[in-house]
């Protein structure tokens, strides 16, 4: 038991003492940080963040709390004549009069439930879809480009650049970026 204690000390202390290399490889693009950050990315710059629905469904039930007023103006005509003598013969007189009504009431069963809850609901729903759709579009774009960096063919001297692959793998980091408003270095650099 002593030898292999002694054995993986001295091969632990020659590890550590390997000079540390460069790699030649970028890090990979479905590394999980790089992942979550270009899908945070992504959610906000589409405005597609959780918690709108809720702020928009709260501020619909505290609605409850405002007063709904309600003013009627009638115009009672004629309702109530007199007839009187003069001297120069009957007349009648028409009692002309303005109503108001004011009514002030709230709506204090909207506390519990609010009719809008049930919109907002759906409008939550459909965000998640897009959230779920837009999170799966940037996952694909960062494995078409990591797939691209791979198949990258080696560079010989004196041969032209593969002019096709040069343009796959730009068109797959402008996706990138279109999706995430980030350039794709900066998303690795994160």
């Amino acid at each position: 038991m002593s030898s292999r204690a002694t054995f993986l000390s001295a091969l632990t202390a020659s590890m550590l003492s390997l000079p540390l290399t460069a790699q030649c490889d970028p890090p990979s693009l479905l590394d999980r940080a790089v992942v979550r950050a270009a899908t945070r990315l992504a959610v906000t710059r589409a405005g597609l963040d959780a918690g709108g629905s809720r702020a928009l469904a709260s501020r619909a039930r505290n609605a409850a709390w405002l007063p709904q007023l309600s003013v009627r103006v009638a115009r009672n005509t004629g309702a109530s004549t007199t007839q009187y003598a003069a001297a120069t013969g009957d007349r009648q007189l028409l009692d002309d009069s303005l109503y108001v009504d004011v009514r002030v009431s709230l709506s204090l069963d909207r506390l519990v439930f609010d009719p809008h809850e049930t919109t907002l609901w759906r409008i939550d729903e459909q965000r998640t879809a897009r959230r779920l759709h837009l999170e799966r579009e940037v996952f694909d774009a960062l494995v078409r480009c990591e797939r691209l960096r791979r198949a990258r063919p080696a560079p010989v001297e004196g041969a032209p650049v593969d002019a096709r692959w040069e343009l796959d793998y730009l068109v797959a980091c402008a996706r990138v970026e279109q999706l995430t408003g980030v350039a794709l270095e900066d998303l690795e650099a994160r």
